[in-house]
């Protein structure tokens, strides 16, 4: 579920953004 929220975050995030998304999702995977 928050896949999609990811990814719609994705596609409207800056290049600063998505790193903080990649960090986020690193966390959740952890």
């Amino acid at each position: 579920m928050h896949v999609r929220l990811l990814l719609i975050m994705f596609s409207n995030a800056s290049s600063s953004q998505v790193i903080l998304i990649e960090c986020f999702v690193g966390s959740l995977r952890v």
